[in-house]
């Protein structure tokens, strides 16, 4: 069997909020919202585009990543 997953727009934006150390509170209706933590692979959002990819790949194969 063979699942295909492609995800929503949403689930995008929450995947772009937690590698790039972007924490969001939404308020759907009066006194009920969502809050998006999220937390960057190096830990910290003082990082340009290619530095991120780095430590995106360093993630996918185990190792840890720190910003110099």
């Amino acid at each position: 069997m063979l699942n295909i997953w492609i995800p929503t727009s949403v689930q995008d934006f929450v995947d772009l909020c937690s590698i790039s150390n972007v924490s969001i509170f939404i308020l759907d209706e009066t006194l009920h919202g969502y809050y998006i933590h999220g937390k960057t692979p190096g830990g910290t959002a003082e990082v340009n585009a290619e530095e991120l990819e780095l430590a995106l790949e360093a993630e996918s194969k185990g190792d840890y990543f720190t910003h110099n």
